[in-house]
């Protein structure tokens, strides 16, 4: 800022107005970011509550109802379909998902 002579009035130099200029760009962008971030974040929190939301058997109690209900006289093939079942389990954590049982279930595949 600079005083004009004897009015008292201020006015501002051009660095101060080009500075104020960068800065308030700098802060645009940067908002912009931010909002494009929080977007992100609000996608990715969605996506995982679809996952928790996903209906999970255990394959210890898919087995065990399967032997039930179909009294399966074969081991050979009761471990085939637990050998399956087995390689569902993406994360080998002992649960799959009951929408990927009945699609291998509607495929055929091991005759659940």
């Amino acid at each position: 800022m600079v005083e004009t002579e004897g009015t008292g009035n201020m006015r501002e130099t051009r660095a101060a107005q080009h500075l104020f200029k960068k800065v308030n760009s700098m802060i645009n962008k940067m908002d912009k970011v931010l909002t494009d971030l929080e977007k992100e974040k609000d996608k990715k929190l969605e996506m995982e509550g679809k996952k928790e939301t996903e209906e999970l058997v255990r394959i210890d109690e898919l087995m065990d109802v399967i032997k039930r209900i179909q009294k399966v006289p074969d081991a050979a093939r009761l471990a085939q379909i637990s050998d399956v079942l087995g390689k569902m389990d993406d994360d080998r954590d002992g649960a799959i998902s009951v929408e990927e049982v009945l699609k291998v279930k509607n495929t055929s595949v091991i005759g659940i």
